[in-house]
């Protein structure tokens, strides 16, 4: 829970800050951004009750996109502060649901949290399904999405799926020149193994003996390579032997 409190916390902007980096919007009323700065206040101090009992209302007031996306932003990330995960996925649905005229890094960091918060709240199909659109809205989808969709997927049991975007977040972290995690490479492995694409996973499992060498993983090498060595060879299917042309009718 702390992770998506955490993730929450890092994209939720400050109530009096500038709300969108281009075009016109709307503007936030004083007594908006009063109640906005006071609310934060109060979260910041760690009472979130307090922080709700001045949004609450004013959301049910209503007001303009960029004060609604101010107010849901706020009322998401004290939510998540107290581990209400519905009650933070619900405000940032509502955020999104403003549609173009919600600020546009408010709107941005709402599609980023909300298929963590899914997948926290147990929803995994539509943390998939929202993820996978975030990505297609963003020039370069990070390293993290890949992962997130792997984990996401490895949890719902869907290998098939899982793989492709986990191979893609190392691959990625290779050619950065970054970091691989041990658990990135252990759960590739296990993945492979399971859908017995036994040549794919022994590579893997070279690289987990050669970068993280442990009893367990030299012990998973030695027998995948006895599993392997001892796999019936692949036998060519025999090719049907073709009919001799028939010769033409006045052939003697």
């Amino acid at each position: 829970m702390l992770a998506v409190v955490v993730a929450l916390a890092a994209v939720s902007c400050a109530a009096g800050e500038a709300a969108s980096t281009g075009g016109e919007r709307p503007a936030v009323r004083l007594e908006y951004y009063d109640a906005l700065a006071l609310a934060e206040e109060h979260l910041q101090a760690g009472d979130v009750e307090a922080t709700l009992d001045i949004l609450t209302p004013l959301i049910e007031q209503g007001g303009n996109a960029h004060e609604l996306a101010l107010l849901h932003d706020l009322a998401s990330t004290a939510h998540a502060e107290r581990d209400d995960l519905q009650g933070a996925l619900r405000h940032s649905l509502a955020l999104l649901a403003l549609g173009p005229d919600a600020p546009v890094d408010l709107a941005a960091a709402a599609r980023e949290s909300i298929p963590r918060l899914y997948a926290a709240t147990g929803e995994l199909a539509k943390a998939v399904e929202f993820m996978q659109a975030w990505q297609r809205e963003v020039a370069n989808p990070p390293r993290e999405s890949f992962i997130f969709l792997a984990e996401t997927h490895y949890r719902m049991q869907a290998f098939r799926e899982a793989i492709p975007p986990l191979e893609t977040a190392i691959g990625m972290a290779d050619a950065q020149g970054a970091t691989v995690e041990e658990d990135w490479l252990t759960m590739l492995f296990a993945m492979l193994y399971e859908r017995r694409q036994f040549e794919r996973a022994l590579a893997v499992a070279e690289r987990l003996n050669r970068d993280f060498p442990t009893e367990q993983h030299r012990t998973n090498l030695i027998s995948l390579r006895w599993k392997i060595a001892r796999l019936p060879a692949k036998r060519e299917r025999p090719q049907r032997p073709t009919a001799a042309p028939a010769p033409p009718p006045n052939a003697r």
